[in-house]
């Protein structure tokens, strides 16, 4: 499993079209594990995939970046091992937990 593999914390905003369940100009902050070799690539990556997968949102900040081998060490989690065994086998990105505030983020009636 020597795939390189980023673990990135980002801030994101719900833009108008989010299919999911944030209002839009909502905040939150989102999991995701990129296939990428570099950190600029795997932003590339990341920001396309913030478009797809059923929801529009736009990377407001960067709250924590690592390489797969530092997740590895920060955690046990089956969850986190799933997504990376994910991503590793589909080559796609995959998401991880969102976390939502009520002081930042509207849910759709």
């Amino acid at each position: 499993m020597n795939n390189p593999i980023w673990y990135f914390l980002v801030e994101v905003r719900a833009l108008p079209g989010d299919h999911q369940t944030l209002v839009a100009g909502s905040t939150a902050e989102l999991e995701c594990y990129v296939p990428a070799v570099t950190v600029d690539a795997a932003l590339a990556v990341l920001d396309e995939f913030l478009r797809e997968e059923s929801f529009n949102r736009l990377r407001v900040e960067i709250v924590r970046a690592v390489d797969k081998n530092s997740i590895a060490k920060d955690s046990n989690r089956d969850f986190i091992s799933k997504c990376i065994d994910d991503v590793t086998s589909t080559g796609r990105p995959c998401r991880g937990i969102l976390f939502v505030a009520r002081e930042t983020a509207q849910w759709k009636e």
